[in-house]
């Protein structure tokens, strides 16, 4: 079963190598070999497999893995159970021993090994010792309320999987249930494992940790460098039940305590700043914005130094789009909001009931409880007259999604500054033109569209906003199906492969083809494709 798996996640014969000038090609005897471009070999034919590995090539020979370079010089033994896909990174994960386990959901699985990390040289970062490797990456149960930070995520790896990161740094498990940390680029073990509980992503050489008891949990930084330790205290909590948010990364060698207030240390635990009730970290502004017992702004970079232009405010809104024009949105003693640029220079006037933050260039603005849209540069896109607008998705889009106070979506034109007059119950905004519309009209009670909407009552009589037409932005039904949410992406890619607009007759053949991985039939009641009601 291990080989049968193998070679199918493996082989699938790949008959171009890296190069042009190269070719994975099988003889008659169902070897595997590499020629160049004049037919020359250049490894021999006496593989199971050849893959291409980056400018490289993985080797199979019905047992074990190893790599090639592109003259057939081995940069790897052929004696590794398993050797993954180089990530996007340049990474990949390699194994020693082990066996194949379907599992009980029927992934193939790999149990029992060793694992380690190679670059895309084929050089060994991480010597494959280790029964589990842990990367940092998002996990919601691992994440307390900071929502700031990469903790470990432990996962079973298959044959199929790569690398999720870079492995910059990476844990490890030997023996113990808990991972330690290990320096992903000399193998460096940097903390054992079992010292903690938790491990967040490491920042400026310093690694976040929590160690948690059934009542409590103690949080501090570790300096990876030295092997310091700043123990912050215990909270007479488990880790699962913090609610606040303790401590955070450390950028420009300092880094946010909460405790009776917050606080910012330096690598060694002296308090460089401190007295604030709240603060605001924003990752592309490279900004530290805080909040004083007085309920006026302070700000600073992430290297301590002040940013005197943003001090003194009620409110002070970051830029999160790195594409978009950096502006700080700014609420004065007024309590009106305008924008500020780079210089602290005034971008747009404090006129404003409340602005968010830029989005794709856009800017949404309130006046008098009414909405409208500018752009960075102060344009008005749309008129402050309307109860919300739906964000948009793409830049220099021409048409926005507007919604009136009668609940309903409108189509709005940028260029011309006008309405169109046919409302909407939920939309989504344009993208290449197009956008999904939802009229709320009476859908067929079908079985399919039952199956569609995970329901056995009759939805004829309902409304039924999961359900929608395409539509261009002159308002024009493009797609005159009914489709579901689930397949807008599918029908847009439809009409713009097929032209501005299909037939109803092109509409149901799109439908039924992309959905025929989806459609469900009743053993029972079979449903011709021919009749079925969209």
């Amino acid at each position: 079963m291990r080989k049968s798996l193998l070679l199918l996640f493996f082989l699938g014969v790949v008959m171009f190598g890296y190069s042009q000038n190269a070719q994975i090609k099988v003889d008659m005897k169902g070897k595997v070999g590499v020629v160049d471009a004049a037919g020359n070999e250049i490894i021999p034919y006496k593989w199971a497999s050849i893959t291409a590995w980056g400018e490289h090539y993985r080797v199979f020979d019905g047992k074990k893995y190893g790599i090639l370079d592109a003259k057939g010089n081995q940069l790897l033994p052929v004696s590794y159970f398993v050797i993954s896909d180089l990530n996007c990174f340049g990474k990949a994960f390699i194994c020693s021993g082990g066996k194949i386990d379907a599992g009980k959901d029927g992934k193939a699985m790999i149990m029992g090994g060793k694992f380690g990390i190679l670059n895309a040289d084929a050089k060994i970062l991480v010597e494959p010792k280790y029964t589990l490797l842990h990367e940092f990456t998002l996990n919601g149960n691992l994440i307390p309320a900071m929502y700031e930070g990469l903790a470990l995520l432990p996962r079973v790896l298959a044959p199929s999987d790569t690398l999720l990161t870079d492995c910059r740094y990476v844990g490890y498990t030997a023996k113990k249930a808990t991972a330690g940390l290990i320096d992903g680029e000399t193998g460096q073990i940097l903390i054992k494992e079992g010292e903690y509980s938790y491990i967040m992503q490491p920042k400026d050489g310093m690694a976040r940790y929590y160690i948690t008891n059934n009542s409590s949990t103690t949080c501090g930084y570790r300096d990876l460098a030295t092997g310091q330790i700043l123990n912050l205290g215990a909270f007479n909590t488990e880790f699962a039940k913090i609610t606040f948010w303790t401590h955070g990364d450390f950028v420009g060698g300092i880094a946010p305590v909460n405790g009776a207030t917050w606080r910012f240390i330096d690598k060694v635990g002296t308090t460089v700043r401190e007295g604030y009730s709240k603060l605001l970290h924003s990752v592309i502004g490279k900004l530290w914005v805080v909040w004083l017992p007085d309920g006026k702004t302070e700000a600073f970079t992430e290297d301590n130094q002040p940013v005197s232009f943003l001090t003194g405010y009620k409110n002070v809104l970051t830029n999160i789009d790195p594409a978009n024009k950096m502006q700080y949105i700014v609420q004065n003693d007024q309590d009106k909001y305008g924008a500020l640029n780079e210089k602290g220079e005034i971008d747009i006037p404090f006129e404003y009931d409340l602005m968010l933050v830029p989005n794709m260039g856009c800017i949404g603005v309130n006046k008098g409880g009414k909405w409208g849209v500018i752009s960075q540069s102060n344009e008005q896109l749309v008129p402050c007259e309307f109860a919300d607008y739906a964000l948009p998705k793409e830049r220099n889009t021409t048409n926005l999604m507007v919604k009136k106070h009668d609940g309903k979506y409108y189509n709005f034109d940028i260029k011309s500054q006008t309405l169109a007059t046919e409302g909407y119950l939920n939309v989504t905004s344009f993208v290449d033109g197009l956008a999904w519309v939802s009229t709320g009209e009476a859908v067929p009670n079908s079985y399919i569209n039952k199956l569609l909407l995970n329901t056995t009552e009759d939805i004829s009589a309902t409304n039924a906003p999961t359900f929608g037409y395409i539509i261009n932005t002159k308002n024009e039904i493009v797609f005159p199906c009914l489709i579901p949410t689930t397949h807008i992406n599918q029908a847009m890619q439809s009409v713009m492969k097929k032209g501005s607009k299909l037939t109803k007759a092109e509409a149901e053949r799109e439908l039924l083809y992309y959905t025929r991985a989806q459609r469900h039939y009743d053993i029972e009641v079979k449903i011709e494709e021919d009749n079925w009601d969209f």
